[in-house]
């Protein structure tokens, strides 16, 4: 019903039937899935899940140096990374998730700097797509029905930029969200969860 609002290579029936599949299997192997992204503890550190834009702060300080830092800490943990890394990213827009390759090298080099593991980038972006795609089917599956609720009228904008989504930032959050949730499955997650590739990691 609202197709227009997605890029058209995310409502095709093959990507969703593809979709589908790639949930079913995943939910299958759920429990080897948590295991192994609490297994190794060189992933695992204090971190904050929201590290959207809108929890950040920007100033200067009387020298005119500009700082920065993070709001919202309430559900700081201990965490895997890729929750961090997938909680910063999901916000942003389509043509960000392009250079994610040098956004995880970039974050594995400046973990390292700062006294942390040195992460492979590799296994770091399995990470990523397997818990991406774990809270895709717990929680972000549900964008839609919540984008409907907060907008009922949805199927009449015009797009993803329609005007009127500036004026309602939940509604146009989740879209945003959903929108890259699916790019990234399409791009990234299902080459993981195909049965095929299934053997590299599952077992650990």
């Amino acid at each position: 019903e609202c197709a227009h609002l997605l890029p058209h290579r995310l409502t095709t029936p093959d990507f969703i039937a593809k979709l589908e599949r790639d949930a079913v299997h995943l939910l299958r192997h759920e429990a080897t899935i948590k295991r192994y992204l609490q297994a190794n503890p060189d992933f695992i550190a204090l971190s904050h899940f929201n590290a959207h834009i809108d929890n950040a702060w920007f100033r200067r300080d009387a020298s005119g140096r500009l700082e920065c830092g993070l709001m919202d800490w309430q559900r700081a943990r201990q965490m895997n990374v890729s929750y961090a890394i997938w909680g910063c990213l999901s916000g942003a827009s389509l043509d960000v998730w392009e250079h994610l390759d040098d956004l995880l090298v970039q974050f594995t080099d400046e973990l390292h700097a700062h006294g942390g593991p040195k992460l492979d980038v590799a296994e770091l972006r399995l990470h990523l797509d397997l818990y991406t795609a774990m809270i895709s089917l717990a929680q972000l599956i549900e964008s839609p029905a919540i984008v409907l609720a907060r907008m009922p009228d949805v199927a009449q904008r015009s797009g993803p930029r329609d005007p009127l989504f500036d004026t309602n930032e939940g509604a146009r959050t989740f879209l945003s969200v959903f929108s890259g949730l699916l790019n990234l499955w399409q791009t990234m997650i299902s080459g993981r969860v195909s049965t095929g590739s299934w053997s590299a990691w599952d077992g650990r």
